[in-house]
């Protein structure tokens, strides 16, 4: 039986066991900021079974992990259950490997790990994960 916690534990291992803690609790992120817009289902097991979503995620395979990674992929899930966290607003992610044509039509946020990070160009968050530097202006007495 799959609950709350395995499917977020589930999505976080197979999608970014190779990735830091912050890589893991970025993808484990846009799970629950899915769960919270309106625009997706309302849980997080129906949001990472939706069709070509996840990309780990077939209906009615047999998952096999490796329990020494499953364990930390779990305490990230425990943690985004719990609020824990990155406040990037991230609604969707790939990995740099490829190069999606949707990612055009959003605002890439940043780069965690081999994730590229992105949300609704009408709902950017005012910052990103790493906000960019702004040129001082010129002073009228500054010379160029």
């Amino acid at each position: 039986m799959l609950t709350t916690l395995s499917c977020i534990a589930m999505a976080v291992y197979f999608e970014a066991r190779g990735e830091s803690t912050v890589g893991q609790r970025a993808v484990a992120e846009v799970i629950m900021n899915r769960v919270s817009d309106p625009r997706w289902p309302s849980s997080a097991c129906e949001v990472v079974k939706q069709s070509r979503q996840f990309s780990f995620y077939k209906a009615g395979k047999k998952y096999k992990t490796d329990p020494s990674l499953y364990v930390q992929a779990e305490a990230v899930a425990r943690g985004a259950m719990g609020g824990d966290t990155l406040n990037t607003g991230a609604l969707y992610y790939h990995s740099t490997k490829v190069r999606p044509v949707w990612r055009h039509k959003l605002d890439a946020l940043g780069t965690i790990g081999s994730h590229v990070f992105y949300t609704d160009k009408s709902l950017a968050p005012v910052t990103s994960i790493r906000p960019k530097l702004r040129p001082k202006k010129l002073e009228k007495n500054d010379e160029v």
